[in-house]
């Protein structure tokens, strides 16, 4: 992942990273590797399987319901280039073992990005999975949404 700097001050929500790393993230989570062992990808796998229902948006919408969808978001609001918002996911179960990376930033609110974020996932899903009945829904508006997942101390324009 040479394409990632950690951000300042243990800062997560600043780190800059390319597609192309959380593709290579996503690829040594799915694929038995050199840097994961098996014990800790099924670990991470099963923690993003399980992400509570407010923070399970982004890369899921329009799944095959059969597929296990394994989710990270990001989303932080910046001075400049408004909200980003990210949402990277893998796909395992019979018909999966792909991933999906949208990473956008300059969206006027978090609602506006997980929405972008949202259609490119559905057009993506039902794209690679065209025989699927059901599917999984695109979010409802939560609560939490519109809040930074950092505090805003750490962030800078």
């Amino acid at each position: 992942m040479a394409q990632t700097y950690l951000g300042p001050g243990g800062a997560w929500g600043l780190t800059q990273i390319t597609a192309y790393d959380e593709a290579l993230l996503l690829r040594l989570l799915l694929t038995p590797n050199r840097v994961l062992d098996t014990s800790s990808r099924d670990y991470v796998l099963g923690l993003m399987a399980q992400v509570i229902p407010s923070q399970r948006w982004g890369v899921p919408a329009g799944a095959p319901t059969s597929l296990t969808v394994h989710v990270k978001n990001g989303w932080l609001p910046l001075l400049t280039h408004g909200w980003r918002i990210n949402s990277i996911g893998a796909f395992t179960g019979r018909g999966g073992g792909y991933s999906i990376v949208v990473l956008t930033q300059d969206n006027p609110t978090m609602t506006y990005g997980i929405r972008t974020v949202e259609a490119i996932a559905t057009a993506i899903n039902r794209d690679l999975n065209p025989a699927a009945r059901s599917r999984v829904p695109s979010s409802e508006v939560s609560p939490s949404w519109g809040k930074a997942d950092e505090p805003m101390s750490a962030v800078a324009g």
